[in-house]
């Protein structure tokens, strides 16, 4: 489900860029919103993304010292490694909801809707795909 949500804020983002370099040169009438609204789904698809590529593999790593480890070693290695990643997941999580409380009072300068939304999609997102 989250690759198919990943896909598709990426296909709408594409639109919207598309739409917006469409209005500025052919129309030479720029959209106000086009802008804000796909940096906003940029960060919404870096946090729904890379749970994603994280289950998969794809994320970028060093493997010279798993390489060079066998056996229990590289076990109690990948055993840190999880351990840092988790510790990460939460501190994203706290930071987020920090981060979401604050931003309630704030507006988005050319749409009408509060950038704690925007904040939002750290805790929800990290507790829910990993």
């Amino acid at each position: 489900m989250c690759r198919w949500l990943a896909v598709s804020i990426l296909a709408v983002m594409t639109v919207i860029i598309l739409a917006s370099v469409f209005f500025r040169y052919v129309l030479d009438d720029a959209l106000p919103w086009s802008e804000e609204i796909a940096k906003y789904l940029m960060v919404w698809l870096t946090f729904i993304a890379a749970p994603v590529a994280f289950r998969m593999g794809s994320l970028v790593s060093i493997q010279a010292l798993p390489d060079a480890l066998n056996g229990w070693k590289n076990e109690l290695l990948q055993i840190i490694i999880q351990i840092i990643i988790i510790s990460l997941m939460i501190m994203f999580i706290d930071i987020g909801i920090f981060l979401t409380k604050n931003a309630m009072i704030q507006r988005a300068s050319s749409i009408d809707f509060s950038i704690a939304y925007v904040y939002a999609c750290k805790a929800p997102v990290l507790c829910t795909t990993f």
